[in-house]
């Protein structure tokens, strides 16, 4: 339950598409073509009220290669990048490991959800030398879904200071009933850049690509010198396939696995306060993961986050993420469970979690 893809086969109709492709025996070069983009407007217009400008999109080949290579195409080295943790722990390696400075402006937690820190977002973004702001929206791995009072704001203390707003909203389809998911693309700012991808919506994450939105000419030409550099012009075919597929037929299978997710996360609750287990899940507004408060059996235990974690893949046989991957301060005495699974699986990893914690030494 630790890395963040799905225990359901994708749609049939991914599979369909793939298996024609393969069946076309031909596999020389292949560009993103117009439909590629056409689909994705199409499904962004439907399910996320975003009309995309024709020529606004570029493809990538996943998410975090997309982040990479606007970091090395809209930056200087040691220029500043704003990151939010806790947060996906790439966002901190594709900083530091292309010679930017990493900038961490941590979430707020306060009765059971996490906040923006807006002061500290116009305090670090008003440094000349920080250039980009990278959000996760939804976030992972906290599961919140930005509203857009909340996405507004961020865009205005953004503009104000001339600084480039990356958003990474590959867990944008993957919203829980009772809650909306506004699209950056409709903040009315043509310097905030969108990223949404297939991959996690279609669990297709092998065979994924992304749609970069950038409404800045500017920033797009520079965007697409950068992508070229770094070898994005050739894509994989399949991706290509999979992606149509998933954004013409998907909709239904998807608004099925969200059910399932939507009942595993209250069946995690309920099970675990029948067993009296010292875990508190976090509010969850998005995407199939669980952000688990473990404070209070870290403190029963004398252990810490990390020893936990190991305690539970090595006694319980249940391997989860241990919160400190996702920041040191934010992320100690929390894990990450992936309940984007069948049901089973979410009754088997409590049942090991009981049953390793009324038996431990």
């Amino acid at each position: 339950m630790w890395v963040a893809d799905m225990d359901f086969p994708c749609d049939p109709s991914i599979q369909a598409a793939m298996v024609e492709r393969i069946e076309h025996g031909i596999f020389g070069y292949t560009f993103a073509d117009e439909e590629f983009f056409q689909v994705f407007r199409d499904w962004a217009k439907e399910t996320q009220n975003w009309t995309i400008g024709e020529g606004h999109q570029l493809y990538a080949p996943g998410m975090m290669p997309a982040i990479r290579e606007l970091i090395l195409g809209l930056t200087e080295p040691g220029q500043g990048v704003v990151v939010q943790p806790p947060v996906y722990n790439p966002f901190y390696s594709v900083v530091t490991q292309n010679h930017r400075r990493l900038v961490e402006n941590p979430l707020v937690l306060q009765n059971n959800s996490y906040s923006m820190d807006f002061d500290g977002l116009a305090r670090v973004t008003a440094d000349p030398d920080t250039a980009m702001v990278l959000l996760c929206s939804p976030h992972n791995p906290v599961g919140r879904v930005w509203t857009e009072q909340e996405l507004c704001t961020l865009r205005d203390i953004c503009q104000e200071n001339r600084v480039i707003l990356v958003v990474d909203e590959i867990h944008g389809d993957l919203i829980l009933p009772g809650n909306s998911f506004y699209a950056s693309g409709r903040l009315a700012w043509d310097s905030v850049i969108s990223i949404q991808s297939p991959g996690k919506t279609f669990n297709i994450p092998s065979v994924n690509s992304a749609q970069v939105v950038i409404p800045n000419d500017d920033l797009r030409k520079k965007a697409q010198i950068a992508f070229d550099i770094g070898g994005f012009e050739i894509v994989n075919p399949l991706s290509v396939a999979a992606a149509k597929a998933g954004y013409t037929h998907g909709r239904q299978w998807l608004n099925h696995i969200l059910g399932q997710v939507a009942r595993n996360l209250d069946l995690f609750d309920e099970l675990v306060a029948q067993a009296e287990v010292p875990m508190k899940r976090m509010e969850s507004q998005g995407t199939y993961l669980a952000w688990v408060d473990i404070s209070e059996m870290q403190k029963n235990l004398g252990l810490n986050t990390r020893e936990v974690q190991q305690e539970l893949r090595q006694k319980a046989r249940l391997w989860v993420s241990p919160g400190t991957q996702f920041g040191q301060d934010g992320g100690n005495g929390f894990l990450r469970f992936n309940l984007g699974c069948p049901e089973e699986h979410v009754r088997e990893a409590v049942r090991r979690i009981v049953c390793w914690w009324n038996n431990r030494d």
